[in-house]
């Protein structure tokens, strides 16, 4: 019976030190990845008239060879985006039938106004 109790003990024991392990590894690997985000936010309009544009793609580039899903908004009917940039993208891409695909360096910038040429 003794040994029955012994054996149990080790077994949960080390059963449940791979689990906490587990758990803690995939808690820090979250907590790390959502602190590394900016938010940008800006305005899409067309270079000619300045009007907004409505309905711009912008997406990280790169995004979805390294986290297997693209990551992207559009613009407002105001022309204003909003977008979530993990740490390691640097670079927008904006584009919009009938105009030229735009890309923009964020440099740590959290503002941006993009102005689109019209692609005649």
């Amino acid at each position: 019976m003794t040994t029955k109790i012994v054996f149990m003990l080790r077994y949960y024991s080390a059963h449940s030190a791979k689990i906490l392990l587990l758990f803690l590894i995939l808690l820090t690997s979250q907590t790390g990845y959502s602190q590394q985000r900016s938010t940008v936010e800006g305005l899409v309009r067309d270079a000619q008239t300045g009007e907004f544009l409505v309905g711009v793609s912008v997406l990280v580039k790169g995004s979805d060879s390294v986290s297997g899903s693209l990551i992207g908004t559009r613009s407002g009917i105001d022309g204003t985006f909003r977008i979530e940039v993990p740490s390691e993208f640097n670079v927008l891409q904006f584009s919009y039938t009938g105009y030229k695909t735009t890309d923009i360096l964020i440099n740590g910038r959290t503002n941006l106004v993009v102005d689109l040429n019209q692609d005649i």
